[in-house]
C-alpha cells in the first residue's frame, strides 16, 4: 500500500467568526458540532487555586453542538492548576494513540479513551491574546510514523487571532511544542489562550466548476504540446 500523504496546512485566519461559520464548513468541519476533544491552555488567574490553567475537555455525547470547553477539564483541581510565568515557554505534548488521547503541559497529565478519539482528522490549532498580550506557540513539530515535521510558529497580540486548519491526520501522532505567554497588567481567565481542537469529517472541498474547468484546460493544453514535442523528435 502507498505510505499515506503527510498533513498539511489547509486554511488559516485572524477572525473566529469567519474562521468557523465561513471558512471551515467546506472542509466539512463545524465547531464546535465535529470537536471530539480540545486540548486548552488559558491564563487563568496564574496561581494554583481557583481558576484553571490547563485541561483536556472530551466532547458532550448527549449534545455535539455544546463546546468542549464549556464543561470543566478532565482532571482534579490540584492537577489543573499553574503558576505561569511572564514571557518564559512552557513545553507540551498531544498524543494520539488508536482510540486513547493524551495531553501533558506544566505538570498536568490526563487522557481519555473513546472510539470517536480514532476518528479524528483534522487539528484546529488556536491562539488568541487581549490587549498589551501576546501569545505564541514555538517549535511546534508533529510527529508520526518515525517521522518529524516541524511546522510554522502561531502568535496572536493585542487582541488578534491566529487560526490554522492542519488536515489529513491519519495514525498515531504527537504534537508537541513549546507555549509562551506574555502580558501585562493582570489579564485572567482567557484574555492569553491556546486551544488545539480536533475535529472528525474532513474532506477535501471540492473545486468549483469553473476551477476545474480551467484546470481540465490546461491539462488539454499540456497534453497537446506533448504532443508536438513527440511529433518533432
Amino acid at each position: 500500500m502507498p505510505a499515506a500523504a503527510a498533513p498539511i496546512f489547509v486554511a488559516t485566519g485572524s477572525n473566529d467568526v469567519f474562521y468557523e461559520t465561513v471558512t471551515l464548513p467546506p472542509f466539512g468541519v463545524l465547531i464546535p458540532q465535529s470537536e471530539v476533544f480540545v486540548a486548552q491552555a488559558r491564563i487563568g488567574n496564574r496561581a494554583t487555586n481557583g481558576d484553571y490553567e490547563i485541561g483536556l475537555h472530551r466532547y458532550n455525547a448527549a449534545n455535539r453542538s455544546t463546546f468542549p470547553t464549556s464543561a470543566s477539564p478532565l482532571g482534579s483541581a490540584s492537577e489543573i492548576q499553574f503558576a505561569w510565568a511572564n514571557g518564559a515557554p512552557t513545553a507540551f505534548t498531544l498524543t494520539r494513540t488508536g482510540t486513547t488521547v493524551r495531553f501533558q503541559m506544566g505538570g498536568y497529565d490526563e487522557s481519555f479513551t473513546d472510539a470517536l478519539v480514532d476518528d479524528v482528522d483534522a487539528i484546529s490549532f488556536r491562539v488568541a491574546a487581549g490587549t498589551g498580550n501576546t501569545t505564541q506557540i514555538s517549535a511546534l513539530r508533529f510527529i508520526a510514523g518515525g517521522n518529524t515535521t516541524n511546522l510554522r510558529s502561531f502568535t496572536a497580540s493585542n487582541g488578534s487571532r491566529d487560526l490554522a486548519l492542519f488536515a489529513e491526520v491519519t495514525g498515531d501522532f504527537t504534537i508537541s511544542g513549546d507555549l509562551t505567554f506574555s502580558w501585562t497588567g493582570t489579564p485572567g481567565g482567557s484574555n492569553l489562550s491556546m486551544q488545539l481542537k480536533a475535529l472528525e469529517g474532513f474532506v477535501a472541498p471540492v473545486p468549483e466548476p469553473a476551477a476545474a474547468a480551467l484546470f481540465g484546460l490546461g491539462l488539454l493544453g499540456l497534453a497537446g504540446v506533448c504532443r508536438r514535442r513527440v511529433a518533432a523528435t
